[in-house]
């Protein structure tokens, strides 16, 4: 199980299958693709007869060098099917776009279809604060990863940068004024200008940006699996 901190509210003695456990009550804050929002947790730890150390608890007390460790995890989280997804290879982080995909996993309580604008209206939770309350965030974030094809759930310690290469693209057979022309397509689509674009009549579509290849037998058409990698690495 991984490991994270909660703001504990309260406290309870409490009766379950397994025997009297003593329950903790309080908060974390998690992304949910719109906004950082407070989320309702609690912790119970079994009876025990007999002394036992703290530390072999599954709950216990925060030390400073969790709480250091925990603040690093989120400075990675907050710069980005509930199966978690083990192994190597290329992951997109998006928790909006997974709660679309999912929507049976989908535990919040905001509307994952609130619009950019509306986004920067609402706002986090009024209780967040970066600064004293980053060590709250989970140890994971939702995502795609593209070596097993699923929506899953990736540990924020294991992710990193993706380290994107050039030289793909310039090895590519095309002209120079074809080279600018894709090179243009991909940067205006990615950057703030793609909202000037012509779309689709009904909202949220034709947003992609889609090339077609065309030409006789052997010019290279079949080559297209070398031209979109080499476009997704620029």
């Amino acid at each position: 199980m991984l490991q994270m901190a909660m703001q504990v509210e309260g406290w309870a003695h409490a009766m379950s299958q397994k025997g009297r456990t003593f329950n903790l009550h309080g908060h974390v804050f998690q992304w949910t693709g719109v906004r950082i929002q407070k989320i309702k947790v609690t912790r119970k730890v079994l009876e025990f007869s007999k002394l036992n150390p703290i530390s072999t608890l599954l709950v216990r007390p925060l030390s400073d060098e969790m709480r250091l460790k925990f603040i690093g995890k989120s400075g990675v989280l907050q710069g980005v099917a509930r199966v978690r997804i083990n192994g190597q290879g290329r992951a997109m982080i998006d928790v909006r776009q997974f709660r679309r995909s999912v929507p049976v996993m989908d535990v919040w309580d905001d509307d994952v279809n609130t619009s950019d604008a509306e986004i920067i209206d609402l706002g986090d939770d009024a209780d967040w604060n970066a600064a004293t309350k980053a060590h709250l965030l989970p140890p994971t974030l939702h995502g795609f990863s593209f070596v097993y094809k699923k929506w899953g759930e990736f540990s924020v310690e294991k992710l990193q940068p993706v380290v994107w290469a050039d030289a793909p693209f310039r090895h590519l057979v095309l002209s120079d004024s074809y080279r600018e022309v894709v090179r243009s397509l991909i940067e205006v689509h990615s950057s703030d200008k793609k909202d000037l674009l012509l779309t689709d009549v009904v909202q949220g579509k034709s947003s992609g940006c889609i090339i077609a290849l065309y030409g006789n037998p052997g010019c290279g058409k079949v080559g297209m699996g070398l031209f979109d990698r080499s476009l997704r690495d620029y």
